[in-house]
């Protein structure tokens, strides 16, 4: 059995997650946003959120609409 299978998010946790993601962008980002997670079990996570697609093509990135959820 895969151990990490457990701590997946559920459906619901994703969501509420895109949710407050937007609002930080909307509240807190000024144009950009990069964070390193550290979880102690593997390599950090490196994530940038940014106003514009840094590192590839529009077209690469999934599209998700979060304004009507919060």
């Amino acid at each position: 059995m895969d151990a990490h299978k457990e701590d997946r998010l559920s459906a619901e946790e994703f969501q509420s997650m895109l949710r407050l993601l937007r609002r930080f962008a909307d509240t807190e980002m000024d144009q950009f946003a990069l964070w390193r997670l550290d979880s102690g079990e593997a390599e950090p996570v490196y994530v940038s959120v940014g106003l514009k697609p840094v590192g590839a093509a529009e077209s690469s990135f999934i599209r998700f609409e979060t304004r009507t959820c919060y």
